[in-house]
């Protein structure tokens, strides 16, 4: 049975979420700052800087800041596998990488294709063979799914709550 909630628990709901929502505005309009002052940087003091953040101390030795548009489109290959041919990670599907999912469901990837041809392999199968490689794509078919509606989902839901929260705090203007 749910617990009815009050008028000041709803209230209280209402002014933690209008406190994220400001946070959220803070932590965008402070790295649009940070970015802003990194196109103003030289080339000299981009590659200073970067040098002086690089884990080895060293950065290439032309260097200069820009800004790259994310220009993403969810991919996913009609046939995944071949005849002697298995695409695995971005050779095979994109996904979005706002949660940075692509290198973990690449390693995914590699991991149940050497599997498949182990097993294979030890069966005295032919690693190649189109029904071999088949497993593997119809081992790994969900879990790609899965995370491709997640990361797109993800990049859909944020700029919704973002403009929700900014334009209209009050949970009575939300759908």
């Amino acid at each position: 049975m749910a617990i009815p909630r009050t008028n000041a628990s709803l209230t209280r709901s209402a002014g933690a979420a209008a406190a994220a929502a400001e946070r959220l505005r803070r932590g965008v309009e402070r790295a649009r700052g940070e970015v802003k002052t990194i196109l103003g940087w030289s080339d000299a003091e981009f590659l200073r800087q970067l040098t002086s953040a690089s884990a080895t101390g060293s950065a290439a030795s032309r260097a200069s800041a820009a800004v790259l548009p994310i220009r993403f489109a969810l991919t996913r290959v009609p046939e995944q596998v071949r005849a002697r041919l298995a695409l695995i990670g971005n050779a095979a599907h994109t996904v979005h990488p706002v949660a940075g999912q692509g290198f973990n469901l690449g390693l995914r990837d590699v991991a149940a294709v050497v599997d498949i041809l182990v097993d294979a392999q030890r069966a005295g199968d032919d690693i190649g063979d189109l029904r071999v490689l088949r497993r593997y794509a119809d081992w790994r078919r969900h879990d790609n799914q899965v995370i491709s509606l997640f990361t797109n989902g993800l990049i859909r839901i944020f700029p919704t709550m973002f403009f929700r929260s900014r334009y209209c705090a009050m949970p009575a203007c939300l759908p």
